[in-house]
């Protein structure tokens, strides 16, 4: 009697993961997930996305089956090589699917992923050292020395070292514990 047919509802939805923060020339992966939302089986279905550097595959083990019935989900993955940066890169990945009896009824989703490409790193640091302007022969004083992180990563096992200095260079402050140099520190000694 057709009362309780329910009536066609094509739909999809994508899902796309990938790499929230990659180095400039590395490659990392893109996964991408369709599911078929609707209540009718699609054909053709196609994923696109504007960054992929590699084809997209469908990585399902039943990757053969072409019909996207209801409720079925379809994994993709694809690659991308991370451009230099600093650069905030966003892509958009697109699913389509074709429901045909009648005129043909395309329904589509789209996911967006952004990632961030940090700047080069740059290691570098300054050294500043103060001192008596003058001195009697045979007196003693104190070399003053700051070091800063003027780069921008962390750096680790920072010695210094200075052939004048008659005792060892010892450290003074701040934060005495602290091992790592991070940007933007300032480390005194005498």
């Amino acid at each position: 009697d057709g009362i309780n047919e329910q009536k066609p509802n094509p739909a999809i939805v994508l899902e796309k993961t990938g790499a929230t923060t990659a180095a400039a020339g590395s490659t990392f992966t893109y996964s991408f997930k369709a599911t078929n939302t609707g209540n009718v089986t699609l054909t053709n279905v196609v994923l696109t996305d504007t960054k992929c550097q590699s084809a997209i595959t469908r990585v399902d083990p039943n990757k053969d089956d072409t019909t996207f019935n209801a409720g079925d989900v379809w994994h993709f993955t694809c690659t991308m090589t991370a451009p230099q940066g600093p650069a905030q890169v966003e892509n958009i990945a697109k699913v389509c699917g074709d429901y045909v009896p009648g005129p043909v009824t395309k329904v589509c989703d789209e996911d967006t992923h952004t990632y961030t490409v940090p700047p080069p790193a740059t290691p570098a640091i300054a050294l500043e050292k103060t001192g008596a302007a003058t001195a009697v022969g045979g007196s003693t004083f104190t070399y003053s020395f700051k070091a800063t992180n003027t780069g921008n990563v962390v750096l680790a096992s920072v010695t210094l070292t200075d052939a004048k200095c008659a005792s060892a260079i010892t450290r003074v402050q701040p934060n005495l514990a602290d091992v790592t140099f991070d940007p933007g520190d300032e480390w005194h000694f005498t």
